[in-house]
């Protein structure tokens, strides 16, 4: 019992000077692009890691294309006919930029970099 006592006291004193310090900001979400409008618009290219993800809310229907670089459409998003929110898991990280296509709702989009 005094063993464990003692390596459980250990291990919560080296967490709290840093001895096995966890990267708490390695372990939290990043938001690389934050942007709210209410008409169609390309937004500004961003760069991500692997697993991220598009979340949106929107007063009304929305579209949301993921393009490369060149502005080549690789996916579409999201695509959502009346108003609500909700997110896109991308695998794969790289330079891309989103487009909102064919809007006139109020939209906040955000590009979230994953844990």
């Amino acid at each position: 019992m005094i063993k464990t006592t003692a390596s459980a006291t250990l291990f919560v004193l080296s967490l709290v000077f840093g001895l096995l310090s966890p990267s708490f900001e390695a372990i939290a979400e990043e938001v690389i692009q934050k942007e709210s409008a209410n008409d169609s618009r390309s937004l500004r290219p961003f760069t991500v890691k692997d697993g991220w993800e598009v979340r949106w809310e929107a007063t009304d229907r929305i579209a949301i294309w993921l393009n490369d670089p060149k502005g080549n459409p690789i996916s579409q998003a999201a695509s959502h006919m009346k108003a609500g929110s909700g997110q896109s898991y991308q695998a794969k990280g790289g330079t891309y930029f989103l487009s909102v296509v064919g809007s006139t709702t109020t939209w906040t989009i955000m590009v979230v970099q994953l844990p």
